[in-house]
């Protein structure tokens, strides 16, 4: 059986030894450690991870902040959050932007290796503590996008704040009313801010 390599991406180091002790004597390699956001992108600019294990609370890139590089540079690591957060943005965000997994620190229910071996395997994991509702939305609110015609997903990546069209693009005014008319029937949404919030989910996800 291959095993399964690791990145521990934590700034505390008292985290980080309880993480490789919990690993030690398992089919699982931790391959390498980093305390920062910025060194863990760095990282892996240069090296592999099946898994990467990644705390929120990091010093000059936060969790979110590494997940969104990771998408931008098409760096694929299946992530598993590993945080002292329950609050629900913080939940929320980590979905959205590609982590498979969120465990709070303060759950001792779990096997850590066992967990491993399911975001491995591309699945999700969760404590108990987590809002699985929170998820639910959040994967509803981006197979909304799917409807969206590829010109109207652009319409609403260039929306800025309650909904205005700010970005220099080159699009009549009619026209643009009648992407806006589809896309407020598509997602079914009443307000400018409603658009907004999916604006901001787009550019978010890109």
């Amino acid at each position: 059986m291959k095993r399964i390599r690791v990145h521990i991406a934590e700034d505390h180091d008292v985290v980080k030894d309880g993480i490789l002790s919990l690993l030690k004597n398992v089919n699982i390699d931790t391959v390498g450690c980093t305390k920062n956001g910025v060194d863990c992108i760095e990282w892996f600019q240069t090296n592999v991870a099946d898994v990467l294990i990644l705390d929120i609370d990091m010093p000059e890139l936060d969790g979110v902040g590494v997940l969104k590089k990771l998408k931008e540079r098409n760096i694929d690591v299946k992530t598993l959050i590993l945080s002292c957060h329950s609050e629900d943005i913080f939940i929320k965000e980590s979905f959205k932007h590609g982590a498979l997994g969120y465990i709070l620190k303060d759950d001792l229910s779990y096997d850590l290796s066992e967990v491993i071996r399911i975001i491995n395997n591309g699945e999700t994991f969760y404590s108990e503590g987590v809002n699985q509702n929170l998820l639910l939305e959040a994967q509803d609110e981006l197979a909304l996008l799917d409807g969206l015609t590829p010109t109207e997903v652009e319409v609403l990546a260039n929306l800025g704040y309650e909904g205005c069209y700010v970005k220099n693009k080159t699009i009549k005014t009619s026209t643009l009313r009648v992407h806006l008319l589809n896309i407020r029937r598509k997602l079914n949404l009443k307000t400018n801010a409603g658009l907004a919030k999916f604006a901001l989910l787009i550019q978010n996800n890109r």
